[in-house]
């Protein structure tokens, strides 16, 4: 807290004190353009689970459907 030479902290524009001088004014960053890219990196890494878990459960399907056809296939063969 910044304080006067009498220990009084120093007044502000409008007759009330504050904890800061008007020389030290605190400023936030305001640099957005890594907070968008954080967000559309996160949108596009969530389009892409979303796109493609479904897929690969469908191939696993299909794969496993396959599988199951050609192991009824092989036994026809050997029960023949």
């Amino acid at each position: 807290m910044a304080t006067s030479t009498k220990g009084r902290p120093n007044q502000g524009k409008n007759g009330g004190f504050s904890n800061y001088s008007s020389d030290n004014d605190v400023r936030l960053d305001n640099n957005s353009q890594s907070d968008s890219l954080a967000i559309l990196l996160i949108i596009v890494l969530l389009i892409v689970v979303l796109l493609f878990l479904p897929l690969l459960a469908w191939m696993y399907t299909d794969i496993r459907r396959l599988e199951i056809r050609v192991d009824k296939a092989l036994q026809r063969i050997d029960g023949k």
